[in-house]
């Protein structure tokens, strides 16, 4: 992450395309994404000549349901419109029918965590994906975790997990992984998870991410969200490696945020970084800092003083930043740690904890 101070225009940056912010003062820092470009037409005015090119592909598609509207001459305006309504029509139609499916699933599900005659045996085919998959795949191993949970078969998730987990965060060994299960299932025996519009990736020959709505029930009340798992292939079949959920990715993004801000705070307010930020410079120079690392690749953060050019970055002084203390020291030296601020080193303490 890049970050520019003092200017009013921002220079070219890094080569990567790393997202980058404006600073207007110590410590105040909004950041602007950049990403691919693109050119979206709104509101453009409809000429007769242009109604497929500026409609799209599935202008052409309708040709054979052309509504009333545009029978005869002159309609072309009322034409026009019928058509954008035959649209609009058409993708409500298809998220009324992905809404009507995932209702189902939940009014399904209430009615089997409800009922006192269902079965936990019979949860996991209810839940279970709607063909077989084949052994050895990553599809058979989601199957097999999803059934072993709804039976609260801890000894048989034993074989699904693999021997680290990254779960819900945390870099976990399995023992632990399976002591938390545990204890999920003694305080809620009535749970029951459902999967549903799941979609596997193969990231690699051996590692694939599934991504699949969980809705799960217990005590009468049912939760929806989407879920997250990455398999490792072992020797014999693919292991869960990673179990984490939209709500669990959300938190860690913002607590992310939190503790690279607390960082960059530390730094712009630290000697020599603090007086080299502030130094002048030619109008069309610009000083800024850039921030790498950190928790769980590194155990510090990163962060570089340079000067923005138009066509480069002069990088003029790495700092290495400890979230666990708060310490801040010259990368390129080996002195003590650099005088800081106790209240701003104990920010980065709590907001990276």
């Amino acid at each position: 992450m890049s970050f520019g101070f003092g200017g009013a225009g921002a220079g070219s940056g890094d080569a990567g395309g790393a997202a980058r912010a404006e600073v207007s003062g110590v410590g105040a820092v909004t950041g602007v994404a950049l990403g691919r470009a693109s050119s979206v037409r709104v509101g453009a005015q409809l000429t007769p000549s242009e109604p497929k090119a500026a409609l799209g592909s599935t202008a052409a598609s309708v040709t054979k349901k052309r509504p009333k509207a545009c029978n005869g001459s002159g309609a072309y305006h009322r034409c026009t419109h019928s058509l954008l309504e035959l649209f609009r029509l058409r993708a409500l139609r298809a998220t009324l029918a992905r809404m009507g499916r995932r209702l189902g699933l939940v009014t399904f599900a209430l009615v089997v965590a409800c009922s006192k005659k269902a079965s936990l045996e019979a949860a996991p085919r209810a839940s279970a994906l709607p063909h077989p998959p084949a052994p050895g795949t990553p599809e058979a191993a989601i199957n097999r975790w999803n059934a072993l949970i709804n039976r609260a078969d801890v000894q048989g998730l034993a074989d699904v997990y693999a021997d680290s987990v990254d779960f819900y965060g945390q870099k976990l060994p399995k023992a632990r992984v399976l002591a938390l299960k545990a204890a999920a299932f003694r305080k809620t025996p009535d749970f029951m998870q459902f999967i549903s519009e799941l979609k596997v990736t193969m990231l690699s020959k051996d590692v694939a991410r599934a991504e699949f709505g969980k809705l799960s029930t217990h005590a009468g009340q049912a939760s929806d969200t989407n879920a997250v798992l990455e398999l490792t292939r072992s020797a014999t079949d693919f292991k869960v490696s990673r179990e984490t959920d939209d709500p669990t990715e959300a938190r860690k993004g913002k607590a992310v945020e939190r503790c690279e801000a607390a960082v960059v705070n530390l730094v712009i307010n630290t000697e020599p970084a603090k007086s080299m930020l502030a130094a002048k410079t030619p109008p069309d120079v610009h000083m800024g800092l850039r921030i790498a690392g950190g928790p769980p690749d590194q155990p510090t953060y990163a962060v570089a003083v340079h000067e923005d050019h138009t066509d480069h970055l002069a990088t003029l002084a790495w700092y290495d930043i400890d979230p666990k203390t708060g310490s801040m020291r010259d990368s390129e030296s080996e002195g003590p740690p650099l005088k800081v601020d106790a209240a701003l080193s104990q920010r980065v303490v709590a907001a990276c904890q």
